[in-house]
């Protein structure tokens, strides 16, 4: 119901993950199995923990998805097929990060097969000057409207653990939509969370 969901930015976190997690829940959401991506929107939030990436942005730099290193143009998407919506936010945000991170290697550790990784991009420092890897984890959306996702068990194990790690959620939203897509980036996310300012939700 509504009056129970929180009044900021969300991450959904299945309960198997909630029970195992070390971070108090600040607050508990409760939704139908599979409306993630397609029904849920959070009442009077607005992401402004991180940067937000939009169209004119992504064209500026020449980022669109793709599906291997020859192509020289974004693959149709199915935005029913919740897998091709999935890999074409990846292919987006890696596009983008080559085009605009310098001094470092991006790599799209699912561009061949998906490996059931805890991230789906890794950026190392290409001369070893960075203190630490910056992990990130793609999840997207093709509607413009939806501010909760869920977050895997083994993605908040991995985000939340000591020593803690730079994990980093980039949303897509608008997944071929005409109108583009929009990425917001929630930086470091398990110290967003101890610090209330993104929340994990329990889907029940």
């Amino acid at each position: 119901p509504p009056g129970r969901m929180p009044t900021d930015g969300a991450i959904v976190v299945p309960t198997s993950a909630a029970l195992g997690a070390r971070v108090s829940l600040t607050s508990a959401a409760v939704a139908r199995e599979g409306d993630f991506s397609s029904t849920w929107r959070v009442p009077g939030t607005a992401l402004e923990t991180g940067p937000t990436i939009r169209s004119a942005d992504l064209a500026r730099v020449a980022a669109v998805p793709w599906s291997g290193h020859l192509a020289l143009a974004p693959p149709a998407l199915d935005v029913t097929d919740s897998r091709a919506v999935g890999r074409w936010g990846e292919a987006l945000v890696y596009a983008y990060l080559v085009a605009t991170t310098r001094n470092a290697v991006v790599e799209w550790v699912n561009e061949v097969d998906e490996t059931r990784a805890p991230y789906d991009i890794v950026v190392t420092d290409r001369d070893g000057k960075w203190s630490r890897t910056r992990y990130i984890e793609v999840k997207t959306t093709r509607y413009h409207d939806r501010n909760v996702c869920e977050l895997s068990a083994g993605e908040w194990a991995f985000a939340s653990k000591e020593p803690r790690l730079n994990y980093d959620v980039y949303r897509v939203e608008g997944a071929g939509s005409p109108a583009g897509p929009v990425i917001y980036v929630v930086p470091d996310l398990a110290q967003l969370v101890t610090e209330r300012k993104t929340r994990l939700c329990i889907a029940i």
